[in-house]
């Protein structure tokens, strides 16, 4: 009796000294997290705050022109207003919106004043400074800085799901290589929605990876899902991301099914293939966080339903560039007109489209020539009537 009530005093003592210990290392786990990431955090964020109001590019004038009119139009409610013809740029606009509001609080006084509502307001640079004393490259610093910042805290982000891959030490030494390149810098920190590609592409990928080959957590396939909806939502290649993903997928169920069915007894790959419980959360995980990131994603931007007009595929030629002197107009279906040659639009227009869009494209590029009737030679051009 004596040495059984030992043995249950020892045993208390014992778990009186460990559950401290668990306490201190798991305290002191939080605390190296918490230091990590907030030097990683300002490492990111201090070399892109240097000199915001510096002119770098004239393609943020336009975007910050397209922020202003974004802006208004959700002020507005006037939905179609929101859309803009080069990328969907979402994050850009918005971010540009914050900007705006933070810097013009009584905008919509000032939008009434300039122009009413249905026209099309003038250029920043024909009213701004007279109307509010701002100048057009203060109000781009303004929204430079909370670029800055959203892409900072996202790279941050990145350091959760990267360490369970690579460690903690080599995660932290990745994302600061990255958040220093000086290609990354310079991207990052301007309101154009390339460094929000980057970013929300590289959180998406290192979210994916963590998901197959660290548990199949479901949080960090919904961080990937919602990183590649954002990414999508800022510029179209973030479509590579779901080829890209299959394949990855494609190849962990490959490489599970072919170990399983090298085992002594085991079922033939087929019946693994259909069966296994892994391989079933694979491909099912993949296929929900893949197939639904695109309709969460525009839930959140609800003013944003334009972006549906403008996947119709029916909207006119808005811009040009410019290829050895002769215009090149991006119009609906993909049909350019007075350009030096197919080449020069055909693969811009795969970084430019949206699938209703790509599928005029392919159509109108790849039917069979129309050949006349008697001869059964090709009409002239590709007119129908021949």
């Amino acid at each position: 009796m004596a040495s059984h009530e030992t043995q249950t005093r020892e045993v208390g003592t014992v778990d009186a000294h460990t559950m401290p210990q668990r306490a201190r290392k798991a305290w002191r786990a939080w605390a190296r997290t918490l230091v990590a990431t907030t030097l990683l955090f300002f490492a990111v964020w201090i070399p892109r705050t240097v000199t915001l109001e510096l002119f770098v590019t004239a393609d943020e004038a336009d975007w910050l022109q397209r922020s202003v009119e974004f802006t208004r139009a959700l002020l507005q409610r006037n939905w179609a207003g929101t859309f803009q013809f080069i990328h969907p740029a979402e994050t850009t606009l918005w971010t540009g919106s914050i900007g705006v509001l933070r810097t013009l609080p009584d905008f919509p006084a000032l939008m009434a004043a300039i122009a009413t509502p249905g026209q099309p307001l003038p250029l920043l640079d024909e009213w701004l400074l007279e109307a509010t004393g701002v100048t057009p490259l203060h109000l781009l610093a303004v929204t430079r800085w909370w670029v800055v910042l959203i892409i900072a805290l996202v790279t941050t982000l990145t350091f959760f799901p990267l360490r369970r891959l690579l460690g903690d030490g080599l995660a932290w030494v990745a994302l600061l290589m990255i958040g220093w390149s000086p290609f990354m810098v310079g991207f990052s920190r301007e309101l154009q929605p390339d460094g929000f590609l980057a970013t929300f592409y590289f959180l998406s990928v290192v979210a994916l990876l963590a998901w197959i080959y660290t548990g199949l957590r479901t949080r960090d396939l919904v961080l990937a899902g919602v990183a590649m909806g954002l990414a999508w939502l800022t510029k179209t290649p973030a479509a590579l991301l779901v080829p890209a993903g299959g394949l990855v997928v494609g190849l962990e169920v490959w490489r599970r099914v072919r170990a399983e069915a090298a085992a002594p007894g085991a079922p033939s790959r087929g019946v693994i293939l259909r069966r296994d419980a892994h391989v079933r959360r694979l491909v099912g995980g993949y296929v929900m966080g893949r197939g639904g990131y695109r309709p969460s994603s525009l839930r959140s931007f609800p003013p944003c339903g334009s972006i549906r007009w403008a996947c119709s595929g029916t909207f006119t030629p808005s811009w040009s560039s410019t290829a050895a002197g002769t215009p090149i107009p991006t119009s609906s279906w993909a049909k350019p007109s007075t350009i030096p040659g197919r080449s020069s639009t055909r693969w811009p227009s795969l970084f430019r489209t949206t699938p209703p869009r790509s599928s005029g494209w392919r159509r109108h590029w790849w039917r069979p020539a129309p050949r006349r009737r008697w001869t059964g030679r090709p009409c002239a051009g590709r007119s129908a009537a021949c």
